[in-house]
């Protein structure tokens, strides 16, 4: 905005890893998320589980030490850069992941913030991909869906549309193979947000009536966007993840 930018500096500090010299690509990630079928089940999970540790090992033999890039060496990037450029307090505007790194920057540095503008919350220990979490949010959906009186014509409960799509999904359609496993991934990706959900919920009200067209491109987008996602830059996002959140207790599977 033409305001903010006359009031105010704006300063981008780059995520090391991603931004800086060292680019964590992950090609042993990739090649483990590019399976013909079942990404989910327990066999691929941990060819991927194998991936990442092979990767972490190859970067220590090219002398980058994985430690070195975790949330909290983001940030104390953030506050060398407030430090450098003189600033006393600093006003922080973040979206997603960004939240999680604005909510922690808080706590580690209290002093030096102004004010913290957050979108789209995404905070450590509350993330939506929990299944908890994630039937909470498709509950909360039903709920809309039962109030409006054109959706209940195409299907009286949506989650129960959904329960019984997936559980008798065919493996082609006109052609197009489909991987169950492959249209959740996507599925659950498009739920982040309403216009996408919508499409979901499109999607899943046809197949019920014998039309997986929907569903089919969701599986064969598995196969175009998630090796890429991040620029084929795995490394980055797992290393953050696991400094924030990671939790020796719970079982992810």
């Amino acid at each position: 905005k033409e305001w903010m930018l006359k009031h105010h500096d704006i300063v981008m500090v780059g995520y090391r890893g991603f931004d800086g010299s060292v680019f964590l690509k992950t090609p042993e990630i990739i090649n483990n998320l590019k399976v013909k079928s079942d990404p989910l089940s327990s066999e691929n999970l941990e060819k991927l589980g194998q991936s990442l540790n092979l990767a972490f090992e190859r970067f220590q033999r090219e002398g980058i030490d994985p430690d070195g890039y975790n949330i909290v060496e983001v940030i104390d990037d953030i506050e060398i850069t407030r430090k450098k450029l003189g600033y006393k307090k600093i006003n922080l505007f973040s979206a997603s992941y960004g939240t999680r790194v604005a909510y922690i920057y808080g706590l580690r540095y209290p002093d030096s913030i102004n004010r913290s503008v957050m979108y789209a919350v995404n905070p450590p220990g509350h993330f939506i991909w929990y299944p908890d979490n994630m039937e909470s949010l498709l509950k909360y959906y039903n709920e809309l869906w039962k109030k409006d009186a054109e959706a209940v014509k195409k299907s009286t409960d949506l989650l129960q549309t959904m329960k019984v799509v997936l559980n008798s999904l065919p493996t082609e359609w006109n052609g197009v193979f489909i991987d169950s496993d492959k249209v959740k991934i996507v599925m659950f990706l498009q739920l982040y947000h309403v216009s996408s959900a919508v499409m979901v919920f499109d999607a899943l009200v046809a197949a019920e009536k014998g039309d997986y067209s929907g569903l089919a491109y969701l599986s064969v987008a598995y196969d175009m966007m998630i090796p890429n996602v991040w620029n084929q830059n795995w490394g980055e996002p797992f290393f953050k993840a696991g400094s924030a959140d990671y939790d020796p207790l719970r079982d992810y599977e």
